[in-house]
């Protein structure tokens, strides 16, 4: 998916956004895990962006309610996972809502 991002990023040659759905956290046994996946996949298209010339981190906004998903959009903000400022809505409207805004300024 990364991948894809990278190449329509480069097309573009813009400011893009980039949602990441965590919302599966929630009441999930596995959502430690899902979150660390989230990170790491959000963080790998951050470092190979930036690795062919991308300056501009893409808008980062997480989807999700709940301490997990507060700990994803924190810990975004940490080197190791790109450390871009990640947003987070608790919907997907309010997510696309929120990057349509970021993007138009």
């Amino acid at each position: 998916m990364f991948a894809k991002f990278i190449q329509l990023r480069l097309a573009i040659q813009g400011d893009v956004a980039l949602i990441v759905d965590v919302s599966d956290t929630t009441d999930n046994p596995d959502s430690f895990s899902h979150m660390v996946f989230a990170l790491a996949e959000a963080a790998q298209g951050i470092r190979e962006g930036r690795a062919v010339g991308i300056k501009r981190p893409p808008f980062v906004v997480f989807v999700g309610a709940g301490p997990i998903a507060t700990l994803v959009a924190q810990a975004m903000e940490q080197e190791q996972y790109g450390g871009v400022r990640g947003q987070l809505c608790e919907s997907h409207d309010e997510a696309l809502a929120l990057a349509r805004e970021k993007l138009s300024t």
